[in-house]
């Protein structure tokens, strides 16, 4: 069963989801619970504006940390409630070699998002960086010059985890992609070794929602971003770039059908670079009409110096993304989310969740998981009932409530040689959701890649 989610009454709950981070990992099993510690830290969504931060080093002997909330010495006002769940790692602040744990978290929900009206936020607006062993605030960027080190436009709360990587593999964090309520996409630049005061730079990637219309926005532009990025490194006739996925769709809202929204592929091409916040990229950010619009079988074509592209979710109304696509071997992957069409928030009927797979650096539809389509018999939409084919964008998935996110599973079997009869393992990834592993045989299972140092 599904209600809108603020119908229910949350108050006081701990629904956060928990990260952990291990401190001077060895790499073997246990702890040696002097240096090597691991750390815990969650927030409240609904249930408040607070994070938490616990040692559990020691499973039966937990000890807390630290918690901060939206009144800890002005530090920390403009926070909303706590539904982003921090990145843990490692960064540097001033000159030196030390290395400073830290957590860094978007500034959170503000419930006037609940009404699905456009509107601006006084809370959450914000993205921060805190140490990850005292909870006292190192850096953060918002639009008040009073509170913050970086003051940018940051007109929306941020709910979303932040996608932070290491570009260059020295350790340390270094990039940070997030979305917000106002349907932008943020870059910032992390400085390491620089003062507070010029640690992070930054600015708007992308404009794909309301935040930048002007006037009062129809309600079919009110697209918002609750999930996280998936951002990967593609390669695309000589052109190397970075390509930040997403997908929008009104959580606070499931049962929504007002909303336009769509899935995105926003290609940033100064992957290596470390951009200030006045660079010209962030004057001019991609917007919603640049993309290639892929929905349908048209004379649209992705090139390799295409903004990137974007896909409607229009096979039923109401259709949204609920979770962060994961991409594998050029294909991008994600599931959304139909209500029933008499479905509200006093009435739940059954919905259609849908599975999608999508060429990423092309936009076209994946048929039996070829890379690129096969224009015999074209259908832009899932076509089988039975749920029995791959459609070329999607497949239907059995089950009526909201599917969880994609994720891979592994799949060994025993196959015979046939010119030995020796008998060896294979092993294999399936990609899944709620209702089983519908595309198999994607590829070997995941393994450790790195990020390219090309342009350091």
């Amino acid at each position: 069963m599904y209600v809108d989610e603020v119908s229910v009454n949350k108050n006081h709950m701990l629904d956060g989801q928990p990260t952990v981070y291990v401190l001077n990992d060895d790499g073997l099993p246990g702890f040696d619970g002097v240096d090597e510690r691991a750390i815990m830290i969650m927030g409240m969504r609904r249930g408040g504006s607070r994070y938490f931060a616990l040692d559990i080093t020691d499973k039966t002997n937990p000890i807390k940390l630290w918690e901060i909330d939206d009144n800890v010495n002005g530090q920390f006002s403009d926070m909303g409630q706590t539904w982003s769940t921090p990145r843990l790692g490692m960064v540097q602040i001033g000159s030196g070699n030390s290395r400073t744990p830290v957590a860094i978290f978007g500034g959170g929900y503000d419930v006037s998002q609940d009404t699905n009206e456009y509107s601006t936020d006084s809370s959450g607006n914000a993205i921060y960086v805190v140490n990850m062993l005292t909870g006292q605030k190192i850096w953060s960027a918002g639009n008040n010059s009073l509170n913050h080190d970086l003051v940018l436009d940051m007109q929306h709360s941020i709910p979303a985890p932040p996608l932070v990587i290491d570009t260059n593999r020295d350790g340390l964090l270094d990039r940070l992609y997030v979305g917000d309520m106002g349907g932008r996409i943020w870059r910032l630049d992390f400085f390491n070794g620089n003062a507070p005061s010029s640690f992070g730079e930054g600015g708007i990637l992308a404009t794909l929602g309301a935040a930048d219309l002007g006037g009062t926005p129809a309600e079919a532009d009110l697209r918002r971003f609750y999930n996280q990025v998936d951002v990967v490194e593609d390669f695309a006739g000589g052109v190397r770039y970075y390509s930040i996925n997403i997908g929008s769709g009104y959580r606070a809202h499931p049962l929504d059908r007002d909303i336009a929204e769509e899935f995105y592929a926003i290609r940033d091409f100064k992957p290596f670079a470390r951009l200030r916040s006045d660079d010209v990229a962030y004057k001019n950010p991609v917007t919603r009409s640049e993309l290639i619009d892929i929905s349908n079988r048209s004379t649209n074509t992705v090139t390799p110096v295409s903004a990137g592209w974007r896909l409607d979710m229009g096979i039923n109304p109401g259709e949204k993304v609920l979770g962060k696509s994961l991409t594998i071997n050029g294909i991008v992957y994600f599931t959304s989310f139909a209500p029933g069409r008499s479905a509200n928030a006093c009435s739940a009927q059954p919905g259609i969740n849908y599975l999608y797979a999508v060429n990423l650096a092309w936009g076209r539809p994946v048929v039996n998981l070829d890379a690129a389509a096969d224009d015999g018999g074209f259908v832009d939409r899932p076509y089988d009932p039975d749920y029995d084919e791959l459609g070329d964008f999607a497949k239907i998935l059995p089950g009526g409530s909201i599917a969880s996110e994609v994720y891979v599973m592994t799949e060994t079997t025993l196959v015979t040689d046939p010119d030995d009869d020796s008998i060896r393992e294979v092993a294999n990834s399936n990609v899944c959701a709620d209702y089983g592993c519908p595309i198999r045989g994607v590829g070997r299972p995941p393994a450790r890649t790195f990020w390219t140092e090309e342009g350091q």
